[in-house]
């Protein structure tokens, strides 16, 4: 009888850091989980028949245009975890780094623009899906604030670069790739729709993990975002072992459980 072919995995994990002062407990914890990852998910593919044939990762850390102008938000490419995990481990450095000298950025006010940074990940350069690959694309994001509204620092220098959307329903759309039905608003415009559809998110193959607030603080909450299909929820709290717990459980399920491509 013919040996089976082993069902290929390609992983791409996208972190979403806060580098306000407020998040400095937790960014050694969050370097620590990206440097464990590539590992931990090598063997629980491994442990379900199944080969690892690329993990890539990529940082991007935000702050608020009101303070910090241009400098709000940094976005790195992605690196291959196989080979590149010096660069990895200096991007978190990097965001570390200006928590450790100082307040870190986005002064004294919340809530910070992190729909904005969340918006580059849902755009960045996915694996795109194969064939013979279960493909994920993995958007974890760690905040300890709650997101202004897009277009909010709209005035403030380095913002208008961007071409951010003016509604969070236009990301809504993007992560369903939905224009139909309750999603279907009669203002969306033709440039959304083309933006989107050159979009390299794979729905199917998209997962968010959400560590923020719930509830409303100062007028603005995460509630919205942690209704959506496949984002989890979780409270960003700094103790030993809740973020390797919560990855655990979800990545888990989600990367060495999958049978199939488009499961």
């Amino acid at each position: 009888m013919a040996k089976s072919k082993k069902l290929n995995c390609s992983v791409d994990i996208v972190f979403v850091i806060d580098a306000t002062g407020s998040m400095r407990l937790l960014m050694d914890k969050i370097k620590q989980l990206a440097i464990a990852l590539p590992k931990a998910l090598t063997e629980a593919v491994k442990l379900a028949g199944k080969n690892m044939r690329k993990i890539r990762m990529k940082v991007i850390d935000f702050a608020d245009f009101k303070s910090e102008g241009k400098d709000t938000i940094h976005e790195s490419p992605f690196y291959n975890a196989s080979n590149q995990i010096v660069q990895i481990i200096n991007e978190f450095d990097s965001v570390k780094m200006v928590n450790e000298l100082g307040e870190g950025r986005g002064g004294d006010e919340i809530p910070e623009n992190a729909l904005e940074a969340l918006w580059l990940a849902l755009n960045s350069d996915f694996t795109e899906e194969r064939p013979d690959e279960n493909v994920r694309q993995i958007i974890m994001l760690f905040t300890d604030a709650s997101p202004l509204h897009f277009q909010e620092r709209a005035k403030y220098p380095g913002y208008a670069r961007y071409n951010f959307p003016a509604r969070i329903q236009e990301m809504r759309r993007l992560w369903g790739k939905c224009y139909g039905g309750e999603l279907n608003i009669s203002d969306g415009s033709d440039e959304e729709i083309e933006r989107n559809a050159n979009a390299k998110l794979i729905p199917s193959c998209a997962r968010m993990i959400l560590y923020a607030p719930q509830g409303d603080l100062v007028g603005h909450s995460w509630d919205y975002v942690s209704t959506w299909e496949r984002v989890y929820t979780f409270p960003v709290v700094p103790y030993d072992g809740c973020l390797e717990l919560a990855v655990d459980r979800i990545l888990g399920d989600l990367i060495a459980a999958t049978g199939t491509a488009n499961s």
